[in-house]
């Protein structure tokens, strides 16, 4: 009677347990969703905050980038992004930003306005694919012009 009871016990496991880990890495893949958005929204901020306290004379002409040099908004967010994104799987951590300035003549009171968007990988296993279809997270901050 004994062998019998543990033949079942296995079984049991061996039913519950891919539903269990699949629960559990649906929990962690949400969780980083909701991490690197918050990140994004971060990133926006700053980039928004940098070229809402800069000079006509310290901006360059780049409007929209990947790059993550502290010489426009653009790389403000995206070093900002780049450095705080969770990316699992051996995934690259690409952020995108685009700068949106009211005119080109930065004076008090005018709107600033920089989008950061980024590319959603998961987890894997699975979910990964499932959550690709969230794919891009972005976010748009503005400020004014100081």
């Amino acid at each position: 009677m004994k062998n019998k009871q543990l033949g079942v016990e296995a079984l049991e496991m061996a039913l519950v347990l891919p539903l269990l880990l699949l629960i559990v890495f649906a929990i962690i893949d949400f969780s980083l969703v909701f991490y690197d958005k918050a990140v994004i929204t971060n990133a926006s901020r700053e980039g928004a905050r940098w070229a809402s306290i800069q000079s006509s004379s310290t901006y360059g002409n780049t409007f929209s980038s990947t790059g993550v040099n502290a010489t426009d908004p653009c790389g403000v967010a995206n070093s900002y992004a780049k450095n705080y994104l969770v990316t699992l799987g051996g995934a690259s951590v690409t952020p995108y930003s685009s700068w949106t300035p009211s005119s080109r003549t930065y004076s008090t009171g005018e709107l600033e306005s920089i989008t950061t968007t980024y590319t959603y990988t998961g987890i894997g296993f699975g979910l990964g694919t499932m959550l690709s279809s969230i794919g891009l997270l972005a976010a748009t901050s503005s400020m004014y012009h100081e």
